[in-house]
């Protein structure tokens, strides 16, 4: 039943930013939609055309930051090289694990979902609740 829930949250999200409206999900962050265009010389030039791709923006809130994640975690690396104490594998052959995080990029090609980056516009103006007063957002 929680499955059930959250596929019709998502279905429900996905429809009121396909809209235009901005969607608050109380403490975990502000979902709107993001277009990249072309530069173009004039208002005239400006098409359809002038639209390379389409992304998914999440701002993070304030309980629900960047700053607050680092207090709560601990980053910590492990040498699989030298330590040997599991017997296992050859002397120079890692244990495994990756422990690149990479970019969060999901999707490179025009349109896709872009995750990441997260806390770019945080603290850049406006309300608390993102509500720019023309009745375009929508919370949760």
């Amino acid at each position: 039943t929680i499955h059930g829930v959250l596929m019709d949250t998502l279905d429900c999200l996905k429809h009121l930013i396909l809209d235009g409206k901005s969607v608050r999900f109380s403490d975990l962050g502000l979902f709107s939609i993001g277009m990249t265009s072309r530069g173009e010389a004039t208002r005239e030039k400006v098409t359809a055309a002038s639209v390379l791709g389409v992304h998914l923006i999440v701002r993070n809130t304030k309980s629900w930051s960047n700053a607050e994640l680092k207090k709560l975690t601990k980053i910590v690396a492990y040498d699989d090289y030298t330590s040997g104490a599991d017997g296992g594998g050859e002397e120079n052959t890692p244990g495994g694990g990756n422990t690149n995080p990479g970019t969060g990029e999901t999707n490179k090609d025009n349109g896709g979902t872009s995750q990441g980056g997260g806390g770019t516009s945080q603290g850049t103006g406006g309300t608390d609740s993102g509500d720019t007063g023309n009745g375009d957002n929508v919370d949760f």
